[in-house]
């Protein structure tokens, strides 16, 4: 049926071979259904009225390969008004996705430690990231993700694979720790904004819940700056035509701990050819002077631990760290108090949109508890 719909609904015929000796079901394929359970399907469906069928013609072409043409077969047009009554109407909603896997983590897989990697003439070795065993003093995150992981277990989820969590660390609890979901159809990027939309909780629809310019609030709050008012990256004699650049300048400041000199490689040519990085440092920090000293968010205890060189690319995973811990705090209070589930989005959750307002007093109580203020919540539904 995804396949008959995968473009729209419509009255369009497909081909495909009866034969299982043809080219269309070879192995090196890797179809996502093989022959047998392909026709035993369609053919219940012709029974059911559900699908027009039109016979193929079976002959030797040549070098005596034995061919012919393919079947046809299109929706009917009582599965046409089915799918419309339903509401299936959109490619979206008929989109072929491989299932994640949905068999529980083992308590030791919750966490995921990997070593602070090396910095090797100027940049990170990748092959430094090696995996670690999960250090002492995490028993909260296990016990945390192991709560998570229950209340999942116990909710129903429609248009995404039932979430299996993963929260990930590198070095120290302080860095990372983000909660990914695994599997090829996850609803964190293994499906689309539009397909997210659709998911619901229980039945219910959902409503997404971001803290806005999260990496940015916290470094103010950590640096005792003032919070940023109104759009936090329109900056001082700039134009607001500039704002992607500005928004993907700030993203690659965090990255790298500092104000970038060029735009990287894989930064698209639209922002490289609308204004250079060096245009933006000035603005930046005429509108947050704080920045200029992004390092000092560094607890002592951490600066202690790392390689000079590190001090930078620590910067970035330390405001993660703090991100996670606030989105932690979030969704423990949410279960615990609030006696539903929340689906971690990095810098925000996906909620039922009942509990959407609750919900976002919940995280900016969270903010208040490790930052000592506020950061503005936005809700989208």
């Amino acid at each position: 049926m995804a396949g008959l719909f995968k473009e729209e609904i419509s009255n369009q015929w497909y081909a495909v071979s009866e034969s299982p000796a043809t080219w269309f079901w070879k192995k090196a394929r890797n179809l996502p259904v093989k022959h047998n359970a392909f026709w035993t399907k369609m053919n219940a469906m012709r029974s059911l009225g559900l699908v027009e069928y039109v016979s193929g013609k079976r002959f030797h072409i040549a070098w005596l390969i034995y061919d012919g043409h393919p079947a046809c077969v299109r929706p009917s047009q009582t599965l046409r008004d089915l799918a419309a009554q339903l509401g299936c109407t959109s490619p979206d909603d008929w989109k072929l996705v491989t299932p994640a896997s949905i068999e529980p983590l083992k308590a030791v897989e919750h966490l995921k430690f990997t070593a602070i990697p090396r910095m090797v003439r100027g940049r990170i070795d990748e092959r430094s990231k090696t995996p670690i065993p999960v250090p002492t003093g995490c028993e909260d995150i296990q016990q945390f993700m192991k709560i998570l992981t229950d209340c999942m277990a116990e909710t129903e989820f429609t248009g995404c694979a039932s979430p299996v969590f993963q929260a990930r660390f590198i070095g120290a609890r302080e860095f990372g720790g983000r909660v990914y979901a695994q599997g090829a159809d996850n609803y964190q990027n293994g499906i689309s904004k539009a397909e997210r939309r659709k998911i619901t909780i229980n039945g219910e629809p959902v409503a997404e819940i971001d803290l806005a310019g999260s990496y940015l609030s916290i470094a103010l709050a950590l640096l005792n700056a003032a919070p940023p008012e109104g759009d936090p990256y329109e900056l001082p004699g700039l134009s607001p035509t500039y704002r992607d650049a500005i928004k993907h300048w700030f993203i690659l400041f965090w990255q790298k701990g500092k104000a970038p000199r060029t735009w990287p490689r894989e930064t698209p040519q639209a922002i490289k050819a609308m204004i250079k990085p060096k245009d933006i440092k000035g603005p930046a920090f005429e509108r947050y002077p704080a920045l200029k000293d992004v390092t000092s968010i560094l607890p002592d205890f951490l600066r202690d631990k790392l390689d000079p060189n590190m001090l930078e690319w620590a910067v970035g995973q330390y405001l993660t760290g703090v991100e996670a811990k606030i989105m932690r705090t979030a969704m423990r209070r949410f279960i615990e108090e609030g006696g539903g589930v929340a689906l971690p989005m990095h810098d925000g959750l996906i909620v039922p949109q009942s509990w959407s307002r609750g919900a976002s007093g919940v995280v900016s109580d969270a903010c208040i508890t490790h930052l000592g203020r506020e950061i503005r919540v936005e809700v989208k539904e």
